[in-house]
């Protein structure tokens, strides 16, 4: 199954990637910059936040790992962003979205969170199968989530999405 990445280049983010390629799925990253390709890894350009290059990242892709994120500028990127990502893999007929978030998003009045908040709504309103949530805290929570995206992407694999 080939799976885009979104903000792929993150701690968290590059976690995810690998963790993509060792359950055997191919990955393709989403980033602002070209970067030379990686066994088992491919780079499309773009940008969510202005919607550039979404098509042609979102070609093939049968899966999105959603982790792109920016406190500076959580209007642009994580909620236009989200909002673009979604109608462009509805599009291309997407089969499932896995949306990153944070802890607490619901019950912490900061202006982030509620950029983040906004982010998960227009996940679960997109009509896309989805699924996510926020990452771990600690090492062995981290080694936890990584089952738990293999599990679900072998799921997804056996589906046919």
């Amino acid at each position: 199954m080939r799976v885009l990445v979104t903000g792929g280049t993150g701690l968290l983010d590059r976690a995810l990637v690998r963790s993509t390629v060792s359950a055997g799925h191919a990955a393709r990253v989403l980033s602002r910059r070209t970067r030379a390709a990686t066994e088992g890894v491919e780079y499309a350009v773009g940008d969510i936040a202005a919607g550039a290059g979404l098509d042609a990242a979102l070609s093939g892709v049968e899966a999105i790992i959603h982790a792109a994120s920016d406190p500076r500028r959580p209007e642009e990127v994580d909620v236009g962003g989200t909002r673009r990502l979604v109608e462009a893999a509805r599009a291309a007929g997407v089969g499932h979205l896995v949306y990153v978030s944070i802890v607490g998003v619901d019950r912490i009045p900061v202006r982030y969170y509620r950029m983040k908040l906004e982010a998960e709504g227009a996940v679960a309103a997109s009509g896309l199968p989805h699924g996510g949530g926020p990452p771990p805290h600690s090492h062995d929570e981290f080694d936890e989530a990584y089952y738990v995206l293999e599990d679900e992407l072998e799921l997804l694999a056996g589906s046919g999405r």
